[in-house]
């Protein structure tokens, strides 16, 4: 096959081919997807199958219930095949003991439609799954909490209608199950979301900030090590929850240094410390289940303290990113831009302002406007006018202002009105107009150049038009005149003849006032005029008009 032909090969490739083989690309990747977080589910079970009551899944951490929720977050609830799945074949290969296979898929429906339904509810109170937002992590908490209870409620009901669990530990079972889930979700949940969030655009640092950056990270990382030692350490025998509240520490720390992203891993690493320290020294139920309400509350509060900074984070760098937006559009507007107060101090200004007015800026702030910009005559003083401006609306004068020279020239001001803290703000831009008024100028003397060469054009063409209408009639006068004149040097002299010619001569005088009178009427504008005449003198006037001619 040549080279060249294989675009034309791939042209004649039929559209249902290239649909089918779509088709399977997005099958297999979701195939794909599902085994994969379905081995990821198991092992996290197996990894967290703990202090399990009852040989079955009631663990006091359960960071797969914090996969399978993420999941449904990011792909929406119609991955529950996935989840199902998942929960199923946990259930099946987990428990210590022998399960009958209809509780194993009851409690797998149960959890599978718990976590659907806490994504569909969040979905539904606008939960953003970047949680970019304070409240998105409230909600999420929220949530977690009744998804999670009410789920534990249907997973222990059903072990318990089994036989599995007695009814007599079932509260004790539910309260276990319902903190181990919600702690899981709590922890492992917010990292895995945070993977779902654009990433800030943040301009390449030096490298001695990235360093400094690493360093900080490896102190944090060490002061959560040092401080889950401590935790565990035997300094304090009597009461093992004393020094719990050291964790908040570091906690707080990369909280606020870096936010919620980081803060969302933190919370991973004190869960994933605190149950191995657990396992190893072997604790009761009773303060098992006491250091698993404590890491609740401590994954809360770090996660909200996180999604605060986090959001103040971007506050901030939404507020310099409009800053330095508001700076290079003051920096290159080519008006002045003034800020004034409601004594017409002068506030702030551009660099245009510097160059209209002639000084720099710091001489510029702290003067009152009106050392500037003249008031128009018969006009309210200029700080008035500025004053009774509408709010929110613009109000434009043409006025006089005054450079550092001296120099008077003309402006355009353009006046804005707004409500601050500190009172009532006015910002004036003001546009030199010099220009235009030179344009202007310029332009009414060409304007009146060509009016004068219009004029002198129709005068041409008026004393055209008079000399074609009346050198008709004036030529008839000639002839008749002369023929009169020979007339009379006849002898004898013939009356009839001389008062035909004397009458033809009237007639064409009284003609070439006509003349005159319809073009002094057409240059005045008049309008032409319609009426009813006899077509007899029409056909005298022309004939005798050609009559002195052929003479």
């Amino acid at each position: 096959m040549i080279a060249g032909d294989a675009p034309e090969d791939v042209a004649r490739v039929p559209v249902w081919a290239a649909l089918a083989s779509s088709r399977i690309a997005r099958a297999w990747a979701i195939l794909t997807l599902s085994v994969g977080y379905i081995a990821l589910y198991l092992i996290l079970d197996r990894f967290s199958f703990i202090e399990a009551q009852y040989g079955i899944d009631i663990t006091p951490w359960s960071p797969s219930a914090g996969l399978a929720l993420a999941l449904l977050i990011i792909k929406g609830p119609r991955w529950f095949p996935a989840v199902f799945a998942a929960e199923l074949l946990s259930g099946a290969t987990l428990p210590e003991v022998a399960v009958p296979l209809a509780p194993i898929f009851m409690a797998a429906v149960v959890v599978t439609g718990g976590y659907v339904g806490a994504s569909a509810v969040l979905r539904r109170l606008g939960f953003e799954a970047g949680l970019r937002r304070t409240s998105d992590i409230a909600l999420l908490i929220l949530v977690t909490i009744a998804a999670s209870g009410l789920a534990a409620c249907g997973y222990v009901a059903t072990y318990a209608a089994a036989g599995v669990v007695p009814w007599s530990g079932f509260l004790d079972a539910l309260v276990h199950y319902w903190i181990g889930d919600a702690i899981g979700i709590i922890g492992l949940a917010p990292p895995l979301l945070t993977f779902a969030r654009p990433k800030d655009y943040s301009a390449p640092g030096d490298h001695n900030r990235r360093w400094f950056q690493l360093s900080e990270i490896v102190a944090q990382g060490a002061s959560i090590v040092a401080a889950l030692t401590l935790v565990f350490s035997r300094i304090v025998t009597k009461h093992p929850f004393r020094l719990f509240y050291l964790l908040f520490l570091p906690l707080i720390w990369i909280a606020m240094r870096r936010g919620l992203a980081a803060t969302g891993w933190a919370v991973l690493a004190l869960q994933v410390g605190l149950i191995a320290g657990l396992q190893l020294q072997d604790q009761s139920e009773p303060t098992l289940r006491d250091f698993q309400l404590l890491m609740f509350a401590l994954a809360a509060t770090g996660l909200l303290l996180g999604a605060v900074v986090s959001e103040r984070q971007c506050l901030s760098r939404a507020l310099a990113q409009s800053e330095r937006r508001r700076t290079t559009i003051l920096n290159t507007a080519r008006d002045a831009i003034v800020s004034i107060d409601a004594y017409g101090q002068i506030h702030s200004t551009n660099p245009a302002g510097e160059r209209i007015f002639g000084r720099p800026g710091h001489l510029l702030i702290g003067l009152d406007i009106a050392e500037l910009i003249d008031s128009a005559p018969n006009e309210p003083p200029l700080l008035n006018r500025i004053v009774s401006s509408q709010p929110g609306g613009v109000t434009t004068w043409e006025l006089d202002a005054r450079r550092a020279n001296g120099q008077v020239f003309p402006i355009e001001l353009s006046v804005g009105r707004s409500e601050s803290a500190d009172g009532e703000q006015y910002t004036l831009v003001i546009r030199d107009i010099s220009l235009r008024r030179k344009n202007e100028a310029r332009a009414r003397q060409h304007q009146a150049e060509l009016a004068h060469v219009s004029r002198i054009s129709l005068a041409g063409e008026m004393a055209g038009a008079l000399a074609h209408e009346l050198s008709q009639p004036l030529t008839a006068i000639a002839a008749y005149a002369r023929g009169c004149l020979r007339v009379l040097g006849g002898n004898p002299p013939e009356p009839e003849t001389l008062y035909e010619g004397v009458s033809e001569v009237a007639e064409q005088a009284e003609r070439a006032g006509d003349v005159l009178g319809r073009l002094r009427e057409f240059v005045r504008g008049g309008e032409p005029r319609r009426a009813f005449v006899e077509v007899a003198p029409l056909i005298h006037a022309a004939v005798s008009l050609a009559r002195a001619e052929a003479t």
